[in-house]
């Protein structure tokens, strides 16, 4: 998010949940926490749906939530959570938002905004599995991006509090391994169900 910020991309992001049920905070104090990420990072929206935290569920509801905004925001990309997780939220929230992207585009329906497919759709990697899964694609990043994400990170103040250098240390680590993959000091890695189309051979060079 920092480096497609910083090249001058347009970013928005979508919370399904504003946390709640959780014993970490309460629902002003991590909406204060998200605003502030939100500045830190420099994206032009964020949108915070009302589904229940540790309860997600794919549903009909649930994906049109979601297919409301991708119809007014109109992304050229999607990025949500990969297929497969420890945590069931991760994996309904995969299930929800990828059946919003198809929603997104449907006609003869009471969602709000006009029909509109995302292009693409990629996945970052699972956070509780921890499992080792070659990516589609490693994004280079700059020494800047990686400080404006730990500065990020450091927003959700009351999610983590005395985790907060063992999460900042492992975010750094795990940053610093993918870069490390790729020939570069930092990157991010990506996945993608569809093959990716490159036009201009110089891309890849």
């Amino acid at each position: 998010i920092a480096k497609m910020v910083r090249t001058g991309v347009s970013v928005g992001i979508l919370d399904l949940s504003d946390g709640e049920p959780t014993p970490l905070g309460n629902p002003e104090i991590r909406a204060k926490e998200a605003e502030k990420a939100k500045e830190v990072l420099g994206v032009d929206f964020r949108v915070t749906l009302d589904m229940a935290n540790r309860y997600i569920f794919d549903s009909v509801e649930n994906r049109t939530k979601v297919a409301e905004v991708v119809r007014e925001h109109r992304p050229r990309a999607i990025f949500t959570h990969y297929w497969d997780d420890y945590h069931p939220d991760h994996i309904q929230g995969y299930s929800i938002v990828y059946a919003a992207r198809f929603y997104g585009k449907l006609t003869k329906t009471d969602m709000k905004h006009e029909p509109y497919y995302t292009p693409k759709i990629y996945f970052y990697p699972p956070i509780h599995a921890r499992s080792t899964i070659k990516p589609s694609f490693i994004v280079g990043l700059e020494l800047e991006d990686v400080e404006k994400k730990l500065e990020a990170l450091k927003c959700y103040e009351s999610q983590f509090k005395d985790k907060r250098e063992l999460l900042h240390d492992y975010a750094k680590r795990r940053t610093s391994h993918s870069g490390m993959l790729i020939g570069r000091d930092w990157g991010e890695p990506f996945f993608s169900k569809e093959e990716m189309r490159v036009d201009d051979l110089r891309a890849i060079l």
